[in-house]
């Protein structure tokens, strides 16, 4: 199991900054800079910032030169994922090898800004200083029927 304390930070100057999916590959020789071969990432975010010294968010746990930690949360190890960039004429490129229990493929992200992010400036905040608003439709004792994945998926008639 990977502890992130004993991890020894080296920087990669090249590394930080904000990334955006590009690609997925299948190997290192499909990889094509000028048109990505898919547009599915398969995770529901798109974007991946490295922030200066190797600081973490979300769960991109840490980073150190060539190596991105991720940590899915709960009981999950923290995995190691390797990477290297690539500075092509048409931009700035991390692949990212993936070994997980998902198979093994290489994330291509594309360097979108150098900017040095804080995580004040990644980490996301919703306003839950609103009033309390009442709403006696929902007030009572509820059983869980059915998942769906859109309302119209819902079939009222089949539940009781």
């Amino acid at each position: 199991m990977i502890d992130l304390k004993n991890i020894v930070f080296e920087d990669d100057p090249l590394a930080v900054g904000k990334w955006e999916f590009w690609d997925k590959l299948d190997s290192v020789e499909q990889f094509n800079e000028l048109s990505p071969s898919t547009n599915k990432c398969g995770y529901d975010f798109k974007t991946v910032y490295f922030l200066p010294n190797g600081q973490g968010y979300w769960i991109f746990e840490a980073w150190t030169k060539g190596k991105l930690y991720i940590h899915y949360g709960g009981d999950d190890p923290i995995l190691c994922f390797p990477y290297q960039i690539k500075q092509t004429p048409s931009g700035t490129f991390m692949l990212v090898f993936v070994d997980n229990e998902d198979g093994k493929f290489i994330y291509a992200l594309k360097k979108i800004s150098d900017k040095h992010f804080s995580i004040k400036d990644v980490k996301k905040v919703e306003d839950v200083n609103l009033p309390f608003v009442s709403d006696s439709h929902i007030i009572g004792l509820w059983k869980s029927v059915a998942y769906v994945e859109k309302i119209d998926d819902f079939e009222n008639d089949s539940y009781d």
